[in-house]
């Protein structure tokens, strides 16, 4: 086949692949009238990206010399597709899969020569990551396990006319030395093409990034997205305006006693939703807020919530509830608009009451020597059962009042901890009880475990401080590690 005969049966398969589905479906129920039907295939769509079989996606075959001549077929579980009655002849074999359009793959084709006696075997894969970046980006960051961010921006307001906009790609880097270890955060901006799309190279597998995208005075608010084990992602991005409010609110930031003046965004937008839980049952007392607005709300029992004088464009919207993991979802706002969502959290992971006893008495002489081991680096601040047991009171908050760097501050329902953070004032400090974290709203430590079951602390300030294994990506704050179980 010549290149611009081949070049014609994919732009064939792209317009036959975005027909509607029971169009194209009624030209594949059967082979057209009087054609012999002699050849069949069977084969595999893999997605190596992934390392798994492609199921239940759409195979499609187009003849190259009739290309109003299609069939269909869906793969089973192991990814396995099958055509039979089949014309000899060349043919032209194409997919559907909506993760395509995330790894920047246009269309995904390619030529077979179906025989006229026996079996024809093919195959169709959605390439690695390893083999897309790069593509895209080069072989120099594919060897170094990094891949790429992508996507479109697109703008609501008026601001910056045709200026192009910027998208800023942040992640945590650690080097590890011989004199220690050392995190720097890498920042990486990347302007936007004509059409509004852009690609930031070199970002690590795996990792946290946060993002966010302006054009003049507009932009979108900071978002979170985790890059998947093959390194590839896709975020759009919708830039709004916003007005800039000055709040002054109640924490106290520094030994001066002044009061916190902090920044945020406000619009015309809104959002309702209902937050549900385990069985799909609505969650009352969940908590929901918008990054960067300043807005916090509190579901009803039915689950429901309601937020207003939004920003307009991309934010993130958090859903927390004791018990479950947090959600967090990228929000286009609209001018004058209200969204609607379903926030759907999964339950943390628990044991039997009686089983989570005996297991925590077999594993806290493990728990205790790391503690110990902690201790004689000395990067912390330690109460072992002994310093627990003098200082035993009827909060657990009451155990910070000696720690330097801890303070607590007076609220109407008690004791907030605030941890002095590594870039200054006081912040609310991260939270693990026997290794689990515990997502703490308002620093109230004595609401998420009883003074009676706290067997030893550790207090970090600040990230470089902190052990890798209580290290929470972006914190500048620090971490307070409780352990629970007998002190004797």
């Amino acid at each position: 086949m010549n290149v611009m005969t081949w070049r014609r049966a994919v732009v064939l398969l792209a317009a036959l692949l975005v027909l509607p589905r029971a169009a194209v479906w009624s030209q594949s129920a059967s082979p057209s009238a009087g054609t012999p039907a002699t050849g069949r295939v069977r084969g595999v769509a893999f997605d190596s990206a992934n390392a798994r079989p492609l199921r239940q996606t759409v195979v499609q075959l187009i003849r190259v010399d009739a290309p109003n001549v299609s069939r269909l077929s869906t793969t089973d579980s192991l990814g396995r597709f099958a055509f039979d009655s089949l014309r000899a002849g060349a043919w032209i074999l194409g997919m559907r899969h909506p993760l395509l359009d995330s790894l920047r793959i246009e269309q995904l084709a390619t030529r077979i020569d179906v025989r006229t006696k026996g079996t024809t075997r093919a195959s169709i894969a959605i390439p690695s990551g390893f083999a897309i970046t790069s593509r895209i980006c080069g072989d120099s960051v594919a060897r170094d396990s990094s891949g790429f961010v992508h996507g479109r921006v697109r703008s609501l307001g008026a601001n910056g006319g045709d200026q192009t906009a910027t998208v800023r790609i942040q992640w945590l880097e650690y080097t590890v030395t011989a004199a220690g270890a050392t995190r720097a955060v890498v920042t990486l901006d990347v302007p936007t093409n004509a059409d509004g799309s852009y690609v930031g190279c070199g970002v690590p597998s795996e990792s946290v990034v946060r993002i966010r995208s302006w054009r003049g005075a507009d932009s979108t608010g900071v978002l979170e997205s985790t890059i998947p084990a093959y390194g590839i992602t896709q975020i759009d991005l919708t830039i709004g305006a916003r007005r800039r409010v000055v709040l002054t609110v109640d924490t106290i930031t520094s030994d001066t006693g002044a009061l916190a003046r902090v920044t945020v965004a406000r619009g015309d937008a809104s959002v309702r939703g209902v937050m549900l839980g385990a069985g799909g049952q609505p969650l009352a007392n969940g908590r929901v807020s918008v990054w960067g607005s300043g807005f916090e709300t509190v579901t009803a029992a039915n689950g429901r919530f309601a937020l207003g004088d939004l920003p307009t464009g991309s934010y993130l919207l958090e859903s927390r509830a004791i018990g479950y993991q947090p959600s967090r979802r990228i929000m286009d706002f609209e001018p004058n608009t209200e969204a609607t969502i379903i926030m759907q959290l999964h339950r943390l992971l628990t044991l039997d009451t009686v089983k989570v006893r005996a297991l925590r008495n077999r594993l806290l002489g493990k728990d205790m020597t790391g503690f110990e081991e902690r201790r004689r680096r000395g990067l912390g601040r330690f109460l072992d059962p002994d310093d627990i047991e003098q200082r035993m009171s009827g909060r657990t908050s009451d155990f910070f009042l000696a720690v330097s760097g801890v303070r607590l501050v007076p609220s109407n329902s008690g004791d907030r901890v605030q941890m002095r953070g590594h870039v200054g004032g006081y912040c609310i400090p991260i939270v693990f009880v026997d290794r689990v974290r515990q997502y703490l709203f308002d620093g109230d430590l004595d609401a998420i475990v009883s003074p009676m079951e706290v067997r030893a602390i550790e207090v970090y300030a600040g990230f470089i401080m902190t052990p890798p294994e209580f290290q929470v990506p972006f914190d500048q704050c620090g971490s307070i590690v409780i352990w629970t179980g007998t002190r004797r």
